[in-house]
């Protein structure tokens, strides 16, 4: 085992930008859970492992990098992150989590490259993504219907 990061973030209210060790492999659940003042995040190549909700009410998270190494977004990672806007996901990443980007409603775009082969159920949910693209024909839908789970709540249309 190498390094990680477990728990919250509830006595570090504070922090506004976080860069994170080279050599971390994992982050625990809800680690950064509720870090209201939290504005940027740097993910790490080596990170591998994810606990769910780790960046979960980060309601000022506007900006993450993923550094090309990372291979998934894990579930409930940004949801409720309500101010994030600019997030690069990387060509390593291959899975997107359920509930990932849930009422990220300032997120208004994003790319996916032809190596994602997992969209979770309701990855995309409440968000404001009006411009989605996916560059691959091979997602594979989990038990609900992958069209449903890209509609826009608010207005019913198709992401």
């Amino acid at each position: 085992d190498g390094p990680g990061l477990k728990g919250s973030c509830k006595e570090a209210e504070a922090w506004h930008h976080v860069t994170m060790s080279k050599s971390l492999i994992s982050i625990g659940m809800e680690a950064f859970c509720n870090c209201t003042a939290l504005e940027s995040i740097m993910i790490p190549a080596k990170t591998a492992s994810f606990g769910s909700a780790v960046f979960y009410g980060c309601e000022s998270l506007e900006k993450c990098l993923i550094e090309e190494g990372v291979s998934q977004i894990g579930a409930e990672m940004f949801t409720n992150c309500y101010a994030l806007k600019d997030i690069d996901i990387p060509d390593s990443v291959t899975v997107i989590g359920e509930e990932a980007f849930w009422y990220c409603t300032s997120l208004t775009n994003l790319e996916l490259s032809e190596y994602v082969i997992t969209i979770g159920d309701g990855a995309f949910y409440g968000s404001g993504i009006t411009d989605l693209t996916i560059r691959s024909v091979s997602v594979q839908p989990a038990e609900s219907s992958f069209l449903v789970r890209l509609l826009n709540p608010k207005t019913g249309v198709l992401l």
